[in-house]
């Protein structure tokens, strides 16, 4: 189940489950700022992502953007047209440099006025922003590795890589 709108041509879904799950987070977290500090920078690390797709490749009316689904533990971005490798890369980075030069204009800020919330900001952005970039198939870094081995190998090879069956012991 999920609560689906739309603005302009794209389609939003947000999962029940990331609601209820946001919701008892509310509900028993003490401290309500870092919960809140943590959902803003995820959204711009997507918002990176977005602003990329809609300025880099100069798209207009969301015609690119089809449908943004927010889950319980991610959040995807489907597209309409078919990119480079390039712009993909583009595209995949883009998140995780909006999150470090957040943090990096919130260090300033920090040194600046010495606040706490501040600090929190930047730990948040940095590890979001790093954490996207790790070679998991699931995040960005994943989607990255992929692109790069599709470049050097082929399509079934590096796709064979890529999903590399785990070994039970």
């Amino acid at each position: 189940m999920s609560f689906i709108f739309k603005i302009y041509n794209t389609k939003f879904s947000i999962s029940f489950y990331f609601v209820a799950f946001l919701a008892l987070a509310l509900i028993n977290s003490k401290s309500h700022d870092r919960l809140f500090i943590a959902l803003i920078s995820t959204l711009i690390h997507e918002l990176g992502h977005i602003l990329m797709i809609s300025r880099h490749l100069n798209l207009k009316n969301n015609e690119f953007i089809k449908e943004v689904r927010i889950e319980l533990f991610s959040i995807d971005i489907v597209n309409n047209n078919f990119v480079n490798y390039k712009d993909n890369l583009l595209i995949l980075i883009s998140g995780s440099v909006f999150n470090f030069l957040v943090a990096i204009i919130s260090l300033i800020f920090f040194y600046i006025f010495k606040s706490v919330i501040l600090k929190f900001i930047v730990i948040e952005n940095l590890l979001i922003g790093a954490l996207n970039l790790l070679p998991i198939s699931s995040l960005d870094g994943g989607q990255i590795f992929l692109i790069l081995l599709k470049k050097k190998i082929s399509l079934h090879n590096s796709e064979k890589i890529f999903f590399l069956p785990r070994s039970v012991s």
